[in-house]
């Protein structure tokens, strides 16, 4: 007996009749005669430890499934492509006041302004963002962070107040906390005073807060716009596989799972580093717009404004981003996997 979880096998797998044999019993199979049940348990004919969420995309086999079959089921795919659904949408072009409403199916709680540095303006349809103390929050995470997601921002980053940064400087679009620092984000970096470069990062820590796994997506050589509208979109695929160093033998290579994505507009944005994250990675606390954390400490102040976030389950390909990120028309609160 096997447990999978987003495809990723859990610990070992039981042996029943050794297990059985272990405790001083016999293993006896049997088959069950009632009705399936979701949702609940049945012992001894009462009905209890019900779940509380949201279940969706049931399916039983009635065969063993191999590790292959079950790593591709995980990705949800139709037609060959991933499925994938909105699960967060803040949305600043229409809002007023000190909150940026949600608009997603899901009941996530309105984006609140800092109290100094975070401005909703209306003629320019956005939150702008001063880049010292502004940014807006909600209490998170939206998405589980140990499967496939998406995340895209429209951001237009503010090219004279980023040229008062020093070189070095990490301005966050938008990230999701995980202590001291970001689990998953969207930066701006700037690498000399006229070149800058988006980034999408994945970041593992273990009980005591330290970096344990690290992923950084920078674009080998195409440049960050400034002073224009930019969708930035980062994506993690769970279930796609490279080759990683083995920690146990460095000389050795092993194949992981997980690897990151990042789109400027449709464009693919090749990496100059690997993109593997294999880790088992859930943030929690902070999901903010405009700041984030690093090495323990709280800043990265993204000086621009932001007109939209939004969060997808599943890992969208390029096409995909070029209709349901960057196409206005298609209704993202229909689900692509019913």
């Amino acid at each position: 007996m096997q447990l999978y979880v987003n495809g990723r096998p859990q610990g070992a797998a039981v042996k029943l009749a050794a297990a059985a044999t272990a405790r001083g019993a016999t293993y006896k199979p049997w088959s069950a005669r009632e009705g399936l049940q979701f949702g609940r348990s049945v012992i001894r004919g009462q009905g209890g430890l019900f779940f509380r969420g949201r279940i969706d995309e049931s399916a039983v086999w009635q065969r063993a499934l191999t590790e292959d079959e079950v790593l591709q089921e995980a990705r949800l795919e139709r037609d060959g492509v991933p499925a994938n659904e909105l699960v967060a949408q803040w949305d600043a072009t229409s809002a007023t006041g000190t909150t940026i409403g949600e608009f997603s199916p899901y009941p996530h709680p309105a984006m609140r302004l800092s109290a100094t540095g975070a401005v909703l303006d209306s003629d320019d349809q956005a939150l702008t963002l001063d880049g010292v103390s502004g940014y807006a929050s909600v209490e998170g995470p939206v998405v589980d962070e140990s499967g496939s997601f998406t995340v895209s921002a429209r951001v237009k980053p503010a090219g004279r107040e980023l040229a008062t940064k020093p070189i070095g400087y990490r301005a966050q679009v938008a990230g999701q906390r995980s202590g001291g620092q970001s689990s998953w984000a969207l930066w701006i970096l700037k690498r000399t005073d006229d070149i800058y470069q988006w980034q999408f990062t994945r970041t593992a820590t273990d009980s005591l807060g330290e970096v344990t796994h690290e992923t950084v997506v920078t674009p080998a050589a195409d440049l960050a716009e400034l002073d224009t509208w930019v969708d930035v979109t980062g994506v993690f695929d769970a279930q796609a596989p490279f080759e990683a160093i083995d920690p146990a033998d460095p000389s050795q290579t092993r194949e992981g799972l997980g690897t990151l994505r990042l789109y400027v507009g449709s464009s693919f944005m090749h990496s100059s580093g690997s993109p593997g994250f294999d880790a088992v990675q859930q943030g929690s606390g902070e999901l903010a717009a405009g700041r984030g954390a690093q090495g323990g400490t709280t800043g990265h102040y993204l000086p621009g404004s932001l007109r939209q976030l939004r969060i997808w389950t599943g890992a969208m390909d390029r096409n995909q981003i070029g209709h349901q990120v960057l196409d206005p028309t298609v209704d993202d609160a229909t689900p692509l996997s019913q």
